[in-house]
């Protein structure tokens, strides 16, 4: 009976040691999956803002977008996307901070900027289809830049 036993206890480990090793290399391991962002601002609000700043003098959107897009990405991203090359950019938000990019396509217009010489007020130019790039900060609203740009 102590011989079986003898026998028998390093054969149940030997068996229990294969059992875990194929074990451990049938499991997959873990998908990484990523959290969805949570925002306080929605990307229509973020739409919204942005639409009512590309409205402000002195480059004037004209009349409804004929399209707009937004997307949600860090302010560094953000601002790689609307800094012309070779321009410095400060914010008061750390680089890390979670903004919507929001690009409004529709017609613009200077409007307004300083007396001319002759102390009259400058002429509005003609219409162009051009883009409005706004960073909007998705947790407090703020709109931290607008850039147009000609389409």
């Amino acid at each position: 009976m102590n011989r079986i036993r003898c026998v028998l206890m390093p054969l149940i480990g030997i068996v229990s040691l294969l059992g875990m090793a194929v074990a451990c290399t049938v499991i997959s391991p873990a998908r990484k999956t990523t959290a969805p962002t949570v925002v306080a601002i929605s990307s229509e609000k973020a739409i919204q803002l942005a639409t009512q700043e590309c409205r402000k003098p002195h480059l004037v959107l004209i009349g409804e977008p004929k399209a707009t897009k937004a997307t949600l990405t860090s302010l560094a991203e953000a601002d790689k996307m609307v800094s012309e090359k070779g321009e410095h950019t400060s914010y008061s938000q750390p680089m890390n901070t979670t903004v919507w990019l929001v690009q409004i396509d529709g017609l613009f217009q200077r409007v307004g900027g300083p007396p001319l010489a002759n102390g009259s007020e400058p002429t509005p130019s003609p219409p162009w289809a051009g883009v409005c790039l706004a960073i909007v900060d998705a947790n407090k609203g703020d709109v931290l830049v607008i850039r147009n740009q000609p389409k």
